[in-house]
């Protein structure tokens, strides 16, 4: 069983927080999601927010390590397959109940949920990496 390397799931949930600024920006995503929620983009910095989606990174790199020491995933194949598998069983069935109860707009549950994967595929990526 490996061990659970801090300094990997560190490095994971800042490369999130990054890809999540980058995501989400007005040149990538930002400018639809705002749209789709008829909200106007803030131009205030939201530290709390940055802090608050850095934690939830953190946990959810270091569940995802503690899950691969405890299984055996090793290799980038593996844990690819795994983050998938944990995307399409947990993440994107989840988030597509937003779209059959709220009535949020299918192109918004898209663009989460493609974030959610390229987060989830990142870590794995990093961890693996990093071990």
């Amino acid at each position: 069983m490996q061990e659970l390397h801090l300094w990997a799931v560190l490095v994971a949930a800042v490369a999130n927080l990054v890809i999540g600024g980058f995501w989400y920006s007005e040149r990538i995503f930002g400018k639809i999601c705002d749209k789709l929620k008829n909200k106007t983009a803030s131009k205030k910095p939201q530290l709390a927010r940055s802090v608050g989606s850095f934690i939830t990174y953190f946990v959810k790199a270091g569940v995802l390590a503690y899950l691969f020491s405890r299984l055996g995933v090793y290799s980038f194949a593996e844990a690819s397959l795994f983050a998938f598998l944990i995307w399409l069983g947990f993440n994107a069935t989840s988030m597509f109940s937003a779209v059959l109860w709220n009535k949020k707009p299918l192109k918004l549950y898209f663009i989460h949920a493609g974030y959610s994967l390229v987060s989830l595929q990142v870590i794995a990526w990093i961890l693996t990496f990093l071990k």
